[in-house]
């Protein structure tokens, strides 16, 4: 798809703007359901795709900083991030709450113990 753009005369900020709205979705679709079980060699396959596209965007300004040329993450970054964001906003969620297990405070009354602030600390060999 990006090729074809290309040949008819798209610029690469273009093409950029093209791959992030339509392909990159693609290969980032419920990852955060599957972020955690896929193989080395699979996120390799998914950022060849990236690199693939980033080759076609820049043509012959190809180099290795290829990504902060297209203004791209790698995909495994974003896929942790999405991870990351996921489980913060799961407990805002009014949906979920039964997915989330009661915190300490919840299930006893109160909160994490903490050390008494006059007690001496024995380090244990």
């Amino acid at each position: 798809m990006l090729r074809f753009l290309k040949r008819f005369g798209f610029d690469s900020e273009e093409l950029s703007v093209v791959y992030s709205g339509y392909v990159k979705p693609i290969l980032e679709y419920a990852s955060v359901v599957w972020h955690s079980s896929i193989s080395v060699k699979q996120s390799k396959e998914l950022e060849s795709i990236q690199k693939r596209a980033c080759r076609t965007i820049l043509g012959g300004d190809y180099n290795h900083d290829a990504l902060v040329s297209c203004k791209l993450d790698p995909l495994s970054d974003r896929r942790v991030m999405h991870c990351r964001r996921f489980a913060e906003d799961l407990p805002k969620n009014e949906r979920t709450p039964s997915l989330i297990p009661p915190t300490r405070l919840e299930r006893h009354g109160r909160a994490t113990p903490t050390f008494f602030p006059n007690s001496v600390l024995i380090p244990i060999p």
